[in-house]
């Protein structure tokens, strides 16, 4: 036998019992702690772990109790924990120097979403803080104003990101390739990598310390992330998201794409909402409202696109079931008219009506700087009155029902069925029917109590 391929048969034996004694004596207790201690020095987030369990055959990891807080060491303002998780790794892309997760299964994740008295919102301490100063105009009044804040910051980070290359594919090489991915060397490419992300028992827990207003959580919520990664411009598909749950008594569901790939900045949102009471909807949006809402319950079917900075474009449904308003400023306005003027009528039309229906209001322009076109609806209620446009959507309603109607019976005629399943029957043998029934004529006694 060889002696150098026995040497070398002898290490490998060493080291492979070497590994297993550290796998089945150790290995977990020394991860917990490289990440546990990782946790506590890092400058972008704090994090901790109760317990972890590694599976190096399988690819697996399996964690517990898992803590994830902003860098502020003055305080525990956790951003979001989970009961439990399980991670399976990609060994295949592990031997390529990636860190790619196939999947993670998150137990009971909880998100801790608190906006700052300087209408900041905790996430975004997430990484570092901000570097640009805060606006000079002052905090953001509500949830609106804050994310909006909060898209500009984002739009400014893309901005200062290095550009890809100009240059012809052909004389970039394969290093360079950002459409292709090129599998070697793996220059540009994101070093770490979930392909998907998804957890049962979802909460979102809202905090809002700038006005001290108590906010419900969503619940019972579950939650997916399909691709994401450590460097989004470079990424083969968009980042998909959608969320589900209670919220106020009422249901919940939020789905979205994130496309930061080469100079793309796009988002895209698809909401649908039960009935929400009116009063959560103020407490997250009023400020940003012409008018304030005072009572009943509005459901939402949204599609939102924002393109950069520049392009919004948001066709939203609204459902508003015995809604009262009320102007929110002196002088405000609301499809071109006095907002005192737009509540009374269309608090009028509200009392005489189960919902008012909006399906043809359209928000463009730009997240600073929206626009509204106002469709026929509401032009209609502020041209006719409360009560007039009741009347008038009262009247269509019965239309299009009487229409509805004639067209079901259309479809198979009353008379002619009933004529059709009578023939052929003797109905000398049926039983006296009762007067009126299918348009038959009334039996009447005679006077001296005889028979007709």
């Amino acid at each position: 036998m060889n002696p150098l391929r026995w040497v070398r048969w002898k290490v490998v034996g060493v080291l492979a019992c070497g590994l297993a004694a550290l796998y089945f004596l150790g290995l977990d207790e020394i991860a917990l702690s490289k990440v546990n201690t990782a946790g506590a020095e890092s400058r972008a987030a704090r994090w901790s772990v109760a317990d972890m369990g590694l599976g190096l055959l399988a690819g697996s990891a399996e964690i517990s109790d898992l803590e994830v807080a902003t860098p502020r060491k003055d305080t525990q303002d956790n951003v979001f924990g989970a009961a439990g998780a399980r991670v399976d790794l990609s060994m295949n892309e592990l031997l390529r120097g990636r860190y790619v997760a196939d999947e993670v299964a998150l137990q009971a994740p909880k998100l801790i979403v608190t906006r700052r008295k300087d209408g900041s919102i905790n996430m975004e301490e997430i990484g570092g803080p901000p570097e640009e100063p805060p606006p000079p105009e002052g905090p953001p009044r509500d949830w609106v104003g804050t994310i909006r804040k909060w898209y500009e910051r984002i739009q400014k980070v893309r901005e200062k990101l290095p550009e890809r290359s100009k240059e012809p594919e052909e004389e970039r090489g394969a290093a360079a390739d950002y459409s292709r991915r090129a599998t070697y060397p793996f220059e540009g490419r994101p070093s770490f990598a979930v392909r998907k992300i998804a957890g049962t028992g979802f909460e979102i827990a809202f905090t809002d310390e700038a006005s001290g207003k108590p906010l419900p959580s969503l619940q019972n919520g579950t939650i997916e992330i399909h691709q994401l990664t450590s460097s989004p411009s470079v990424q083969d598909e968009p980042t998909r998201f959608r969320i589900a749950g209670d919220i106020a008594g009422s249901t919940l569901s939020i789905g979205g794409i994130l496309d930061f790939r080469g100079e793309r900045s796009l988002f895209t949102l698809d909401t649908a909402t039960g009935d929400l009471p009116v009063a959560l909807i103020e407490s997250f949006i009023g400020e940003s409202l012409p008018v304030k809402l005072k009572s009943g319950a509005i459901s939402l079917d949204a599609k939102v696109l924002l393109d950069g900075r520049d392009k919004l474009d948001v066709a939203p449904k609204l459902s508003l079931k015995k809604v009262e308003l009320e102007a929110r400023e002196p002088g405000g306005k609301v499809a071109g008219v006095d907002a005192s003027s737009f509540a009374q009528a269309f608090n009028e039309a509200s009392t005489e009506l189960e919902s008012i229906d909006i399906q043809d209001l359209r928000i463009t322009g730009s997240l600073s700087s929206p626009r509204f076109e106002w469709g026929d609806t509401v032009k209609n209620l502020v041209a006719s009155g409360g009560k007039a446009f009741a009347k008038k959507q009262a009247q269509k309603g019965l239309e299009m029902g009487k229409e509805a109607l004639e067209k079901e019976l259309g479809k198979s005629p009353l008379g002619e069925s009933i004529k059709e399943q009578m023939k052929g029957i003797d109905t000398k043998a049926l039983p006296k029917l009762p007067g009126g029934l299918f348009g038959g004529g009334e039996t009447k006694k005679p006077a001296d109590g005889g028979s007709k």
